[in-house]
């Protein structure tokens, strides 16, 4: 979607008598929880029905590792995006703007100059965080000390949990702070995957890594806790799929799966749309080992729970709000292989005990999770704070 199809859409649903909203957030490429709920805010009809809506659309790098470093053409892409924000007041001044702001980096300065702008328009500023480590840079440095209370001051902040308060209450009072949990949106055929028997037809357990392949991510973890449930004749397929974002775990994926003493392993890359579905389908236990620094709610979970999957996950963060411990899943210390390994044979070993957590799991998703709940939540908060 491009910016100008993105601001003609909003400029042909303009009604009389409506609040006007501005959203700058952030759109694929690269694939990730923020890109991803930023096009589904950007495209939202609900949105749209509910404000005259206008979209700003945060783009610097086709690819994570243009996120990680400098370059002269974020330079420019910033300078674009200030000129759209100054042009947008002049034009069409919204009631707020919603902000998709990021808290390190290159980004954090941008997200500093972009907001001071409707600051001194005294333009209500709504923001919302899908990244944690505010109150780790704060009190490790005095820079931080300085820009956060600059960024946020005055602003309402949306975050993904209640769970994450703690991390922003340096720098965001109580009455300020307003919480949205993640949604995603899943085909029909997730239902079909659910009721479906997980090892019809095939010899074992298939287990499922999905993320982009930060060694932060787990996916080392996990290749270890396979390797010894292994060496104990526990069968089970190991599938990793994501970008290659880490040269080192890519390394190692890619010698484990030429292995042929190892059991069956796999790297597929990236997979997208229809082939996640597939790869989802065919799974019997997701495992997201995660200790990322950045890591909140991940979008990946959710998916894995719409497809009534076992899901073992870290106890990190907001994910003890999507997966309950012995409910909807198994919860794991992060960074603990032993007890990585534990959950992972407790749940080869038994099918009946991955069915109950995967059918449990797909019932909080359709009760809490679906893009339709996400979408409900967030006009929610933002018809309140654009009073």
């Amino acid at each position: 979607m491009e910016i100008t199809s993105v601001i003609s859409l909003s400029e042909s649903a303009m009604t009389k008598g409506k609040r006007r909203l501005l959203a700058i957030c952030h759109l694929p490429p690269p694939v990730h929880g923020a890109s991803v709920i930023g096009e589904a805010v950007a495209s939202s009809q609900l949105l749209r029905s509910e404000f005259d809506y206008l979209v700003i659309p945060i783009r610097m790098n086709p690819n994570f590792k243009g996120l990680q470093r400098f370059a002269l053409g974020k330079v420019w892409a910033s300078i674009a995006l200030f000129a759209q924000a100054i042009l947008t007041l002049i034009n069409r001044r919204p009631d707020a703007v919603y902000v998709s702001i990021s808290i390190s980096g290159y980004a954090l300065w941008r997200d500093l100059i972009l907001t001071t702008i409707f600051r001194f328009a005294r333009v209500p500023r709504i923001y919302h965080l899908h990244m944690r480590g505010v109150r780790e840079r704060y009190e490790r440095s005095a820079v931080f000390r300085i820009v956060y209370p600059l960024l946020f001051s005055g602003a309402d902040v949306i975050h993904l949990s209640q769970r994450l308060f703690s991390d922003v209450e340096c720098v965001v009072p109580a009455q300020k702070f307003y919480v949205v949990a993640n949604g995603v949106g899943a085909g029909n055929d997730t239902h079909q995957r659910a009721i479906s028997t997980p090892e019809s037809g095939r010899k074992a357990p298939v287990v499922v890594f999905l993320s982009n392949l930060f060694i932060d991510k787990g996916p080392l973890d996990l290749l270890e806790a396979s390797k010894r449930i292994a060496s104990d004749g526990i069968p089970h397929e190991l599938v990793f799929a994501g970008a290659g974002t880490d040269q080192s775990v890519v390394d190692q994926l890619t010698s484990a799966s030429a292995d042929q003493s190892q059991p069956s392993i796999k790297w597929l890359g990236p997979v997208y749309s229809d082939g996640k579905a597939v790869l989802l389908r065919s799974a019997d236990i997701f495992v997201f080992p995660s200790y990322y620094h950045f890591e909140c709610q991940p979008l990946v979970v959710i998916e894995a729970m719409a497809y009534g999957l076992s899901i073992i996950a870290s106890d990190l963060a907001a994910i003890p709000d999507l997966i309950r411990h012995e409910t909807d899943g198994l919860l794991i210390e992060p960074r603990n292989v032993d007890e990585l390994t534990s959950a992972l044979r407790r749940l080869l070993a038994d099918e009946e005990l991955r069915q109950r957590l995967g059918k449990s799991a797909r019932q909080r998703y359709i009760d809490n999770f679906t893009i339709q709940k996400f979408e409900n939540r967030l006009v929610a908060v933002l018809s309140k704070l654009c009073k």
